[in-house]
């Protein structure tokens, strides 16, 4: 009986063995979890990888295709454009700069041009086919913009309006200092003259009697619209005017500004009587003005000469006042003035003419002459 629960013992040994054998066998065969994470993550690892490759080449071959398409854009012809610049009045304009800005293309072609006038006013260049923006600019014109649309060979005309000076940036000047007392200067339209008339109130204090040349100049902006020059005598403790009548001017508004210029002063010493003049021309000829009368005005340095037409008829003559310097016999040496004027006179009509010296300080004679023309 022992013998038998012995055996009966062993055997239940036996089976314990093999459940613990049966157990460490299924512990073995169970999957580690950390070993699966690995595995999961690097497979992850390699389709990220593998993505990106995919990207990269997805983005070589949409640049390898823009290449493409950039190098098949067919460039637009040439052709070309003929540009051509007057202002208002039709003149032509040197030297103006011209700039052109195209619009975006597809083809890989220059966008801008650039330009300048030459003495006929033109500048031409090939340019593609484009719509332009076309810019058009010179320092006295007001610039002007142009849209363009360059189809073929053209031609462009463009007119530039001046630039308008502003005349409060202006204001009438004495450009030199001189020995005379000089008022502000006065301007004003009609009265019965034409055009413009500026004046200008001047007064020697000093002790000599002067001999000055005096200029006046409108001016619209940097431009010279008119001169006017003349010689004036002025004696000592007076006072008087200086004028310029400007007849190409319609209303003194139409310059921005006036100046005066005096200069070549000179001492005057003559005593009335000083300055002898004659006429040279026969009184008894026909058909010729007739000299009533002439003298001398010392204190201007003015020679007045009153003629008359005592004809039954109109006539067309010539009076030329010629003056000489000291020393001075011939019309054709130094030191000489003369001034002619073209009139028409009515039967017995008289008319005065009147002529200011440019050498007062050395006149010393003069002839007054008249003929028919």
């Amino acid at each position: 009986m022992n013998e038998d629960d012995d055996g009966t013992g062993g055997a239940e040994g036996s089976d314990d063995g093999e459940s613990e054998s049966e157990e460490e066998t299924d512990d073995s065969t169970e999957p580690d979890e950390e070993s699966e994470g690995e595995e999961q993550d690097g497979e992850t690892e390699g389709e990220d990888e593998a993505a990106e490759s995919e990207g990269d080449e997805d983005e070589g071959a949409s640049e390898e295709e823009d290449a493409a398409d950039e190098e098949e854009a067919e460039k637009p012809p040439t052709s070309e454009i003929t540009i051509s610049v007057t202002d208002t009045e039709g003149e032509s304009i040197a030297g103006v700069e011209v700039h052109g800005e195209g619009e975006p293309h597809e083809a890989d072609i220059p966008l801008e041009f650039d330009a300048e006038t030459d003495e006929d006013g033109v500048a031409s260049t090939p340019i593609y086919e484009n719509e332009y923006t076309i810019e058009v600019d010179h320092p006295d014109y007001d610039a002007e913009t142009v849209e363009h649309a360059h189809e073929g060979e053209t031609e462009v005309s463009v007119e530039l309006e001046a630039d308008k000076p502003d005349p409060d940036e202006y204001e009438n000047e004495i450009l030199n200092e001189t020995p005379l007392e000089v008022e502000k200067f006065e301007m004003y339209d009609g009265y019965g003259v034409s055009g413009c008339v500026v004046r200008v109130p001047i007064a020697n204090e000093g002790e000599e009697q002067l001999q000055f040349d005096y200029t006046f100049t409108a001016h619209y902006g940097d431009d010279v619209l008119a001169e006017f020059s003349s010689p004036e005598t002025i004696d000592t403790h007076t006072e008087r005017d200086l004028s310029a009548q400007f007849s190409d001017i319609d209303t003194c508004n139409e310059a921005t500004h006036f100046t005066l210029e005096l200069g070549n002063y000179q001492e005057v010493d003559h005593e009335d009587g000083d300055v002898e003049g004659e006429i040279t021309t026969d009184s008894e000829a026909e058909g010729v003005f007739v000299v009533e009368d002439h003298e001398f005005d010392n204190s201007e340095c003015r020679i007045s000469v009153d003629a008359v037409n005592e004809s039954d008829e109109t006539i067309t003559g010539l009076l030329e006042i010629v003056m000489y310097g000291a020393g001075v016999t011939e019309i054709d040496e130094a030191q000489t003035q003369s001034n002619s004027f073209d009139s028409e006179l009515e039967p017995g009509e008289t008319r005065s003419f009147h002529v200011g010296s440019s050498i007062c300080a050395e006149l010393e004679s003069y002839e007054v002459r008249v003929d028919v023309e």
